[in-house]
């Protein structure tokens, strides 16, 4: 299986990621957590919105948390309610947003060994399965498709982020029976709900992107970029 991937596709790739990788400030990578909190069912145009929305209102500097009943605001989470009602599900990514910023200390201590990167070799010192893994367990609204999508922004390559655009590739391009030594049955949509498939059709894309000449990251964003037909420019998310 070769999709069309040109010399300018791959150059294009390499500086995306180049921007992906960079160092951030954490402030930067809040925000980073916010969108994917918010993607789900959300356009990237209404999302990336919905963050400029949020850098508005300076969600990160937010100082409405009631130490004595760890409780927020109401005033506050109305405000909040109002910057992404852009997005879908508004309601409860709201809840998910608040519940992330109280953690978000949390949240940087278990993504920091991601600095051990090793850049020459391309290879991860850490285990970035572990870290999602904590991700999706203590961070609600994080599954596996959204924490692997936080972990791309991180400079991650390894992971797939399993979404629309994948799901119809799988669809049309790969059989249902023997792949990665598992016989299975229906719809990639459906088989990716569970933890098993997901990771199931994380080993199949990733043998996809390895026989491309590719990391799994690299075919995942150009396979975004083809059917959203979202230019390389924005492709800052």
């Amino acid at each position: 299986m070769k999709p069309q991937i040109t010399k300018q596709d791959r150059e294009a790739l390499n500086k995306v990621f180049e921007n992906f990788g960079r160092k951030k400030t954490e402030e930067e990578i809040f925000y980073d957590l916010c969108f994917c909190l918010c993607a789900p069912q959300t356009t990237f145009k209404n999302n990336s919105k919905a963050i400029q929305n949020l850098k508005i209102i300076d969600f990160y500097n937010w100082n409405a948390l009631n130490k004595n009943e760890n409780t927020w605001d109401t005033i506050a989470e109305d405000h909040l309610k109002g910057a992404i009602k852009i997005t879908r599900f508004y309601k409860n990514k709201t809840k998910y947003l608040l519940e992330a910023k109280k953690k978000f200390p949390e949240i940087l201590q278990a993504i920091s060994s991601l600095d051990t990167w090793d850049n020459k070799q391309s290879i991860h010192v850490v285990d970035i399965y572990k870290i999602r893994e904590w991700l999706v367990d203590n961070v609600k609204g994080l599954g596996y498709k959204a924490s692997s999508h936080f972990l791309r922004n991180m400079g991650d390559t390894e992971l797939s982020i399993l979404d629309t655009h994948i799901v119809k590739f799988l669809n049309e391009n790969i059989g249902r029976e023997g792949l990665c030594g598992v016989i299975h049955q229906g719809d990639w949509g459906k088989i990716i709900k569970t933890r098993k498939g997901y990771l199931l059709a994380e080993r199949v894309f990733q043998k996809i992107a390895g026989e491309n000449n590719m990391v799994s990251a690299y075919l995942d964003a150009y396979l975004w970029k083809s059917y959203s037909g979202t230019s390389w420019n924005d492709f800052k998310y």
